[in-house]
């Protein structure tokens, strides 16, 4: 990115970080702890507002503990996340779930701006939630699965427009492995932004 940004300053990237909070080997949610990790993102990467983050809740319980723990503290987490906007220094917080479960408990307490996901014809388990979700508030991820066989079968525009046909979905995070399936999505992209 400095590379870049030393050939040609007028690039400017808007930045979405993974933000785990609490990490596996904490035992439950810490405002400092969140506000540290931001403040670390910022100084990496030189910029005085992060776009996004995607939070989510990491630890070593089992799944409906882990939810119950986000429940007991999700005011805390709502408060902080306000905090973050007011103060300039992120724009938005979309909650990574890890499970069903927890992004059915984090729909109904309205703690976040939406959610990032797999969405794509192989994994579907979200599908449902998505159906509850306002329009444009969740990001995909993996649209392609990891999968070249799933590329190769459908194709990259079938899989991006299967991505896309949920109103939930604003955007997408995608990895590319060649220049010509860039190319391929690049005009998909264009041909979406002049429909």
């Amino acid at each position: 990115l400095q590379k870049l940004s030393e050939i040609d300053n007028s690039v400017r990237f808007k930045h979405i970080v993974k933000l785990a909070e609490p990490h596996f080997s904490d035992s439950s949610y810490s405002s400092s702890r969140l506000q540290d990790k931001i403040q670390q993102y910022l100084d990496n990467f030189g910029v005085n507002q992060l776009e996004s983050i995607q939070w989510m809740w990491r630890s070593n319980l089992p799944d409906e503990d882990r939810v119950a723990s986000f429940v007991n503290q999700h005011k805390q987490v709502s408060d902080d996340i306000q905090n973050l906007k007011q103060e300039g220094l992120i724009n938005s917080a979309y909650c990574f779930p890890y499970s069903v479960d927890f992004m059915d408990k984090a729909i109904g307490l309205d703690v976040f701006d939406g959610f990032c996901v797999y969405r794509n014809p192989s994994e579907l388990e979200y599908d449902g939630l998505l159906k509850r979700s306002k329009a444009n508030t969740v990001i995909s991820i993996r649209p392609f699965f990891a999968s070249k066989e799933l590329i190769r079968e459908k194709g990259s525009i079938e899989l991006l427009n299967y991505n896309f046909s949920e109103p939930a979905v604003k955007s997408t995070i995608l990895s590319l492995s060649s220049l010509s399936q860039l190319n391929e999505i690049k005009g998909f992209l264009d041909a979406k932004k002049n429909f």
